[in-house]
């Protein structure tokens, strides 16, 4: 029983496109959108723009159920969408 909302959620994060995957994969990093527009060349408008379609496609309100949302995603379903981007903050780590 405890599985089934794992793979639920996971389902879920399958239908977001390419681009939107590695926004949520950096979402899940902690980046804020200035860095995810940094990482992925993209203006903070655009960011934005896919977080709002992120947050519909997940039926989430905002950016903390977002979070919550991706950390509730085994991490090596987000580790196994997008090994190479990271925000400038945890690059450096």
């Amino acid at each position: 029983m405890g599985a089934a909302p794992a793979l639920e959620i996971e389902a879920d994060a399958s239908i977001l496109s390419k681009r939107e995957g590695e926004i949520y994969v950096l979402i899940r990093q902690g980046c804020c959108n200035k860095e995810i527009g940094r990482s992925l060349n993209l203006s903070e408008k655009t960011v934005k723009h896919y977080l709002t379609n992120i947050f519909r496609k997940l039926d989430v309100r905002n950016r903390t159920e977002l979070a919550m949302h991706a950390y509730n995603i085994p991490t090596q379903v987000t580790q196994n969408r997008m090994l190479s981007i990271n925000c400038s903050r945890n690059a450096a780590r």
